[in-house]
């Protein structure tokens, strides 16, 4: 909590360099033009309330300027594609993406699917939209009473009175009436064709609110704030080969049923010929959980999530790093993603000194989703969480968060989820008091 509030704080002190950095004033940022050029394209992925998840980081200008204790110097600006502002440093699961083009045919689209977009509305403007309903569909109704209440026995002084009746018949059939007013309505046609059409309405009315209120309260993304991740992923050699992990874990009793990993890494391609290109996400191989079986996951205790750093890895193309004295990285899309027991690796495999000093002048953000069924609904859940530069910790460990209680249970203490330790072990298990 207090380092997420120090680089809050340094964020805050850096709004005016910040403000000259948007502005393109390279000199006063140390940002060269290819750089502004890049943090150009990379802004357009921001998007509403997520403004503040995708703001730049300091450049190595504002990182000397804002410095204190140690600063890491850092050549490109920090951009987040997934928030992370939900509490304990988790997410809410929003994407700072914006959808440009013709909005026009946007909102043709979205509107032929209306139940789901009033859904994905706030809880309190789609309780207003129904209530505008409700009130708007009684009031058409009560105009109808009143032009004809009296020829059908309801003799009614004002507008209001004919409000108030419909609004009972809205309701229920079961309402009284006047001392001298008739039951059968006199028999008048005119309310033999409305009354049946508004207890039609009205039960499309009820059912329609019902059904998106419970979709709306049941929806999985709820669930998924259940699923905690470790504030930070660790870059680790074990046996001289680098690997990148995180650990996750299911905060409820009732861990979610099929739960299974999923990891891609955003980044921006180079081409050949040293052009940027598009924004796009790979795929990334599991280890543990393997991803041949599915990435299985048991959220009951911590699980660790562990991705090889090899010729395949989307992380040596964000690293731009080539292996056997190479320029280009060995991986080039489209060529299908491998494990290098399908292929042997010739020559040594990137060092954890080349990935950590190829990555403060590379921008990427390794997006994770964990997916599942709420055992109690059945709702699919699916929990989303991302990894930048800034928050990956080098050839750091995690520190052990489960041991057996004294009366036999299984504990675990999710205090210590985000603890690190000094070196990974991967042969030994400490136990903690």
């Amino acid at each position: 909590s207090r380092l997420y509030e120090s680089s809050t704080a340094r964020a805050m002190a850096a709004a005016p360099l910040l403000g000259k950095l948007t502005a393109g004033d390279s000199s006063s940022t140390g940002l060269t033009a290819a750089e502004l050029a890049a943090q150009s394209d990379l802004r357009l992925l921001e998007a509403g309330d997520s403004a503040q998840a995708l703001r730049p980081g300091p450049s190595h200008g504002v990182a000397a300027a804002l410095a204190v204790g140690p600063v890491e110097t850092r050549e490109a600006p920090i951009y987040r594609i997934l928030d992370r502002k939900a509490p304990f440093r988790q997410s809410y699961g929003r994407f700072g993406i914006r959808r440009l083009g013709n909005q026009s045919v946007a909102k043709m689209i979205r509107g032929a699917d209306r139940f789901h977009s009033i859904v994905h509305q706030s809880t309190w403007k789609m309780l207003a939209y129904f209530s505008l309903v409700y009130v708007g569909s009684c009031f058409v109704f009560g105009l109808l009473y009143f032009a004809f209440g009296e020829k059908c026995g309801l003799r009614f002084d004002t507008v209001a009175g004919a409000f108030l009746f419909a609004m009972e018949s809205h309701s229920t059939i079961g309402y009284g009436l006047p001392a001298d007013g008739d039951p059968q309505f006199n028999e008048c046609i005119e309310m033999a064709i409305t009354l049946p059409i508004q207890v039609m309405w009205s039960l499309i009315c009820d059912s329609f609110l019902i059904g998106t209120l419970y979709a709306r309260i049941s929806r999985g993304q709820t669930r998924a704030s259940s699923i905690l991740f470790s504030d930070k992923a660790i870059i680790t050699a074990i046996d001289g080969i680098p690997y990148f992990m995180f650990q996750v874990c299911d905060s409820r009793k009732h861990s979610l049923l099929e739960a299974n990993v999923r990891c891609y890494c955003f980044l921006q391609e180079v081409a050949p010929d040293g052009t940027a290109c598009f924004l796009q996400h790979r795929a990334m191989r599991l280890n543990h959980p393997d991803d041949e079986l599915n990435g299985s996951l048991l959220l009951s205790t911590p699980s660790l999530v562990v991705h090889r750093i090899d010729k395949w890895s989307p992380l040596v193309a964000a690293a731009g790093i080539g292996i056997n004295n190479d320029d280009r990285p060995p991986f080039m899309f489209p060529q299908i993603l491998r494990r290098p027991i399908e292929e042997e690796l010739q020559g040594n495999p990137v060092s954890i000194a080349q990935l950590r000093e190829a990555f403060k002048s590379k921008w990427f953000e390794i997006v994770i989703m964990v997916e599942g069924v709420e055992p109690s609904t059945s709702a699919q859940v699916q929990a989303r969480h991302s990894y930048t530069q800034d928050e990956i910790a080098w050839e750091k460990g995690f520190m052990p968060c489960t041991r057996i209680g004294s009366d036999g249970v299984v504990e675990v203490d999710l205090d210590r989820l985000n603890r690190l330790t000094a070196h990974f072990e991967p042969c030994t298990v400490p136990s903690y008091a």
